[in-house]
């Protein structure tokens, strides 16, 4: 089920943000679009972009039925 996240805590949208930049991050990798040495700069950056997106309210949240 997805959602606007309006009940979601800042802890839990901080914790939505960095699960969702380390899995970004680490299909980067295996596709080889990125060296290890990167990842920790675009993981910084999946998680900003998740904020960004989220401000805006473009971002989807999915909620413990869809997992």
């Amino acid at each position: 089920m997805q959602h606007d996240g309006k009940t979601l805590t800042k802890e839990q949208r901080e914790k939505g943000y960095k699960t969702s930049a380390f899995v970004q991050t680490i299909m980067d990798l295996c596709d080889g679009k990125i060296q290890l040495q990167q990842a920790k700069k675009r993981q910084r950056y999946y998680i900003n972009e998740s904020r960004q997106l989220d401000k805006q309210g473009k971002l989807k949240w999915i909620g413990p039925a869809d997992q």
